[in-house]
């Protein structure tokens, strides 16, 4: 009997043709969890906005709950809100870019010798700044 290599908890699994591998047929453990809130609410949801709904409009409640069921609501009608964070620096890159450009430009210039400059006057025209 040849000696087995690692693990000896590990099975070797042979696929066959139209066999999927057996840990595809496990459902991740959130989809078991999901489906067991929509099998104890319902599929629409309801019963949820119903609640977040009445505590949305409550009086007595306290203002935190009513402003936490009404951004429940608002995040699911209309969807949740960007979240920007405030970058420092350049984030997109553009003081590379304008470098970049800067330095194409002057090797166009280099590979055209004679041609004026862009954005320079031809010989004899005045330039007019802003």
């Amino acid at each position: 009997m040849p000696k087995q290599r690692g693990p000896t908890h590990l099975q070797p699994y042979q696929f066959k043709k139209g066999e999927p591998h057996p840990e595809a047929k496990k459902p991740p453990v959130r989809d078991g969890l999901a489906r067991t809130a929509r099998t104890l609410i319902g599929d629409d949801g309801m019963p949820l906005i119903e609640l977040w709904w009445s505590i949305a409009n409550d009086p007595m409640r306290r203002d935190s709950d009513r402003l936490e069921a009404s951004r429940l609501l608002a995040d699911r009608g209309w969807g949740k809100a960007a979240n920007y964070v405030a970058q420092e620096g350049d984030p997109l890159g553009l003081e590379d870019a304008t470098f970049a450009a800067e330095e194409f430009r002057r090797s166009i210039l280099r590979l055209a010798p004679g041609e004026p400059e862009a954005g320079a006057a031809p010989e004899g025209e005045a330039t007019h700044e802003p």
